[in-house]
């Protein structure tokens, strides 16, 4: 159900981006510049929600272990805090706001029962000061395989205050099928910058094969 919520949410997001009865005006090349910076960060931040996410130890209780050092160090991270304040740098406030009330931070809940854990949750000392990320070790993640942009993007329309980019990915699966897709994203002007509205990772989807072919 939280899974619905948050769907609804994000469709709710873009509705009142678009709502405006004129489209805004823009630099092409701002826009473009903008989002292949943002894209490009929003690469590891990815790995860190969607794929395998941080390694964690033996140490911990139950399903949920202490993720280790390197890892942390890795991402840059030391709490749940750095997480969110990374994800502001890239996502929109409203975009960020359903990333932190995914699975990923928070549990999935169906009339008031717990379906699955969040993915991360923060560990305290005895004082309440922060030390360390529990990691969820059973979480079953979706970003498997690997993609690729390509260099090239351009602006494909403008919905009121969203710019709409496209570009060429590249998705390859776990077990190397590769699929070329072109993926639109979406872009958001806030008082501090540009900021994306809608997720970047892609994953290689063999149902979207297999609709293809019945189209054939």
């Amino acid at each position: 159900m939280k899974k619905i919520i948050s769907v609804i949410l994000a469709f709710v997001v873009l509705l009142s981006f678009v709502s405006c009865d004129k489209d805004r005006e823009y630099d092409e090349a701002e826009v473009l510049s903008a989002a292949s910076a943002l894209i490009e960060k929003s690469h590891r931040l990815n790995e860190l929600f969607y794929g395998k996410g941080l390694e964690f130890s033996d140490e911990g209780v139950g399903k949920y272990k202490l993720a280790t050092a390197e890892s942390l160090e890795y991402y840059g991270i030391s709490t749940i805090e750095d997480m969110k304040s990374l994800t502001r740098e890239i996502f929109s406030e409203s975009y960020s706001e359903i990333i932190f009330n995914s699975s990923v931070f928070s549990p999935v809940q169906i009339d008031d029962v717990i379906k699955s854990y969040a993915r991360y949750s923060q560990s305290y000392d005895k004082e309440g000061n922060p030390n360390g990320i529990m990691v969820l070790s059973d979480y079953d993640y979706s970003l498997k395989g690997t993609y690729e942009y390509s260099s090239s993007m351009e602006v494909v329309d403008v919905e009121g205050e969203v710019i709409v980019v496209r570009t060429l990915v590249t998705a390859t699966s776990e077990d190397g099928k590769v699929k070329n897709i072109n993926f639109d994203i979406r872009l958001f002007e806030e008082s501090y910058g540009w900021r994306l509205v809608t997720p970047t990772y892609v994953v290689y989807n063999e149902y979207s094969d297999m609709y293809d072919n019945l189209k054939k």
